[in-house]
């Protein structure tokens, strides 16, 4: 069975102002690429089974995502801990052949140039799009 299952979620946040619905698939993915579980409880986040097949899953989805990712974690460190981890093993270099990795500034006043960026990269036709990481 495939990893990813589509679900219809009782609260909605709408930003009519950032993109459209049908721009939009969001989902989560249980399983990475190679079974391992993509959970991130406590006791499993810092797992780097876990890391390494959720890195591993964004690199395959970074292939046949045409334009750009959100990829969201639950939490600064979690997010801090696997860019560092993937950075020291290649996968942040894997994504960036593919597209522009961006991450989210934790300073407020760093954002907008950062999204900035990402959104031109998402618009640029001889780029793949672009991956922006951020936390809940």
């Amino acid at each position: 069975t495939s990893p990813i299952h589509s679900s219809d979620f009782p609260i909605r946040y709408e930003g009519p102002h950032v993109v459209s619905g049908d721009q939009v698939w969001v989902g989560v993915v249980s399983k990475g690429c190679d079974s391992v579980a993509l959970n991130s409880s406590y006791a499993r986040r810092f797992n780097l089974d876990y890391q390494n097949s959720l890195g591993n899953t964004i690199v395959n989805f970074s292939r046949i995502v045409p334009h750009g990712m959100l990829v969201f974690f639950p939490s600064y460190p979690l997010m801090d801990t696997c860019l560092d981890h993937w950075r020291g093993n290649g996968i942040v270099e894997r994504i960036e052949k593919l597209k522009p990795v961006f991450q989210e500034p934790r300073r407020k006043g760093d954002f907008n140039p950062t999204i900035e960026a990402f959104y031109q990269k998402i618009a640029d036709p001889k780029c793949g799009g672009a991956v922006f990481f951020c936390s809940l």
